[in-house]
């Protein structure tokens, strides 16, 4: 395995998140967010004299820490208007995006912490967030089941009408109405207006949709609740984490409209939920995170656990 990338893991209960390095038994920064950390996302921005830093959400409380910063304490931190469910960052790192539980999108500029725009995305609470390759589309899940495309240019770009009605109302690119319940994971292929898109769900189910025609291209069944996903770097292969602790892999060019994922093909080794999802940078490692209290890195191909990576000691 190469070793020219760090991983970045968070604890919900103990409010630590780790920057650790393959085949490290320590980690080689913690930053403490004092309450709990429910989502995080790394960026790069250079007005802060740093290379990169990372973004935290507490319950209440949104914290931006400097990578490179030795005392491990946040640069900026701001409130939150409710609790977060859900967040991602542009790699520039310039705006910040929330969901909260009560179904409504934040965007925020974070380098200065100003509120560009808060809209009603969903019923019910926003339970995941990705954006596409070129950041152009903001992907946003609910508890009702829909996943819905927003167009980041519309998102950003306040006009003197948005201004009049707080920037509270904001028309969807794209609905993919399919799943019948709570959206667990997204993730976006490449390819602009042809990418396809990977969706899981509890429903026990896994969609493959097409972004630019919002067509149903696939379903996969399981056995147990999705609850999270990522496509593999080739965009052959798609994975789904499991609640029963499996991870689920298929290929991704089903041409079955609703297809039972194949048996043989799981990664085992979590005994709990598996919380997230992630390709390495080399593209042949998998890397999860579980309620047990574990992160795992996985080979693709032998679907063998190579590290395992115990120090949070909670979900």
């Amino acid at each position: 395995m190469e070793h020219d990338f760090a991983i970045l893991s968070c604890s919900r209960n103990s409010g630590a998140t780790h920057v650790w390095h393959p085949y490290e038994s320590t980690a080689r920064r913690v930053f403490q967010t004092g309450q709990g950390c429910w989502a995080l996302a790394p960026a790069q921005h250079s007005g802060w004299s740093t290379r990169a830093f990372l973004a935290c959400i507490a319950p209440h409380n949104l914290a931006a820490f400097s990578y490179l910063k030795s005392s491990g304490n946040a640069v900026q931190q701001c409130a939150m208007p409710e609790v977060m469910q859900s967040m991602c960052v542009t790699m520039d790192g310039r705006f910040l995006y929330a969901g909260g539980e009560s179904g409504r999108v934040y965007a925020w500029e974070l380098t200065t912490g100003m509120l560009l725009r808060c809209w009603t995305a969903h019923l019910s609470a926003v339970r995941s967030l990705t954006l596409s390759d070129d950041e152009h589309v903001l992907f946003s899940g609910g508890e009702d089941g829909m996943v819905t495309a927003w167009l980041t240019v519309a998102l950003c770009a306040i006009s003197q009408a948005d201004k009049r009605d707080n920037g509270s109302t904001v028309a969807p690119f794209r609905k993919f109405d399919g799943h019948g319940k709570v959206i667990t994971g997204i993730s976006c292929g490449f390819g602009g207006p042809c990418a396809r898109i990977l969706t899981c769900s509890e429903d026990r189910t896994a969609r493959i949709w097409h972004l630019g025609s919002g067509w149903l291209l696939a379903t996969v069944l399981f056995s147990a609740d999705a609850t999270c996903c990522c496509l593999g770097t080739s965009e052959r292969d798609g994975f789904v984490g499991l609640s029963d602790g499996r991870i689920a892999s298929f290929v991704m060019s089903l041409t079955s409209t609703s297809a039972a994922a194949d048996s043989s093909a799981f990664f085992v080794g979590h005994n709990k939920r598996v919380n997230a999802l992630d390709i390495a940078p080399d593209g042949r490692h998998l890397i999860s995170a579980s309620d047990d209290g574990s992160v795992r890195i996985w080979d693709i191909f032998s679907r063998i656990t190579m590290i395992t990576y115990v120090r949070h000691g909670s979900p």
